[in-house]
């Protein structure tokens, strides 16, 4: 999703962005990983 992928940027403004705007921030990945932990990886 587009918020993985501001996640894993470490694009800050735009995750708060999506976030605002109803992004799905309790998504999972096939391997479990939320956004927050994509972005904790870096």
């Amino acid at each position: 999703t587009p918020l993985f992928g501001a996640a894993k940027k470490g694009h800050v403004e735009i995750c708060e962005y999506l976030i605002e705007n109803n992004a799905d921030v309790n998504a999972v990945t096939m391997t479990g990983a939320t956004p927050l932990y994509t972005a904790t990886e870096e």
